[in-house]
């Protein structure tokens, strides 16, 4: 990809493109802002336009270089990934980056480095960084990557210029969807509305699974919110956390968790009055209307961030079943109470 077909956050890609035609880069960035929204995207076409062997401005992504930063076989290029997804040590730091950023490019024109989870370096490695950043070399640029700014150390932050990603505006991301993908309007819409603006989370999802998966999240719920056993609500749970090999580039949980939720905001809609034209499901309007008893718009306001925070849980590898009996009981709970209120 280039900077011409770069979706979202226009501004920020306007401005390294300017700052790359005008040679006026500084040696530091930091991408922050929510994942899926275009951070390390961005750094890949940073890193190939700095390097294209046919363009000075923007890359080609034809030519022997931008092939092989495509393909993370470019020296020159290095991708900085949290060991074993738990943290970034200072032996990679190290062997990574301090071995070699003070040499001269191998093939390309510039060193590029980036960092992504940069939030999860550790002390160590973070001070080793900050060496780094005070005497930064001529032929590099470091890349940090994180949906966390504020988790970086001040004095790292101080000496990178920051850029802030924002989501990407959901019609923006359905007329992606159909002109990359040929979606029909009706799923590109779907698939926007469920990934909260992320391009990441959108691209990895395949529409008939997701249909499908949605239509088993609709009697899931009529489940949770109907029931009175907890023992059949903590079966649902591990039935629910348990892998079942699709090949999915999202993972499956996190699927099911998005489909969960946008049930839920369906809910919270209707029992709002709202316009019928902001639910998710369309055509599923006589199942839903049948749930909206049982949830007010709070109670489904409160679900669909305890949804979020059991999926920003997942990401951090928490324990799966734990993540879904806890979720599920939750949602029992406030269904219960609304019933002996209501006695």
């Amino acid at each position: 990809m280039s900077f011409a077909h770069f979706i979202g956050n226009q501004h920020i890609r306007d401005g390294i493109q300017r700052a790359l035609k005008n040679n006026s880069l500084p040696h530091a960035y930091i991408f922050h802002g929510p994942e899926g929204v275009g951070k390390r995207t961005l750094a890949l076409i940073l890193a190939k336009s700095l390097n294209c062997l046919n363009l000075k401005d923007d890359c080609c992504d034809r030519c022997n270089s931008c092939y092989k930063i495509d393909n993370g076989l470019h020296p020159d290029v290095r991708l900085l990934l949290p060991g074993g997804k738990v943290s970034i040590s200072i032996e990679q730091m190290r062997g990574e980056i301090r071995r070699t950023i003070y040499l001269k490019p191998l093939e390309g024109r510039k060193r590029v480095y980036i960092i992504d989870e940069a939030e999860k370096m550790t002390a160590e490695a973070a001070n080793s960084l900050l060496k780094t950043l005070e005497e930064p070399p001529p032929n590099a640029i470091l890349i940090l990557l994180t949906t966390s700014y504020f988790s970086l150390l001040a004095t790292i932050r101080s000496r990178c210029q920051a850029l802030r990603f924002s989501s990407i505006r959901k019609e923006e991301l359905k007329n992606f969807l159909g002109k990359k993908y040929g979606y029909s309007q009706e799923k590109a819409s779907y698939i926007s509305e469920l990934s909260e603006g992320s391009v990441g989370i959108a691209s990895s999802m395949d529409p008939q699974l997701m249909v499908d998966q949605q239509k088993k999240m609709v009697s899931l719920v009529s489940q949770l919110l109907n029931g009175d056993n907890l023992k059949e609500v903590l079966e649902e749970a591990s039935r629910f956390a348990r892998e079942k090999g699709e090949k999915w580039e999202l993972d499956e949980m996190e699927v099911k968790l998005l489909n969960l939720g946008g049930v839920f905001r369906d809910l919270m809609v209707l029992s709002s009055g709202g316009d019928r034209n902001l639910i998710i499901k369309k055509g599923g309007e006589e199942e839903l209307a049948r749930l909206v008893k049982k949830v007010d718009k709070e109670e489904a306001l409160q679900i669909v961030e305890e949804i979020y925070h059991t999926l920003a849980a997942l990401k951090r590898n928490a324990n799966r079943k734990l993540l879904a009996e806890a979720l599920f009981l939750h949602i029992n709970l406030i269904a219960r109470r609304r019933r002996i209120a209501s006695k």
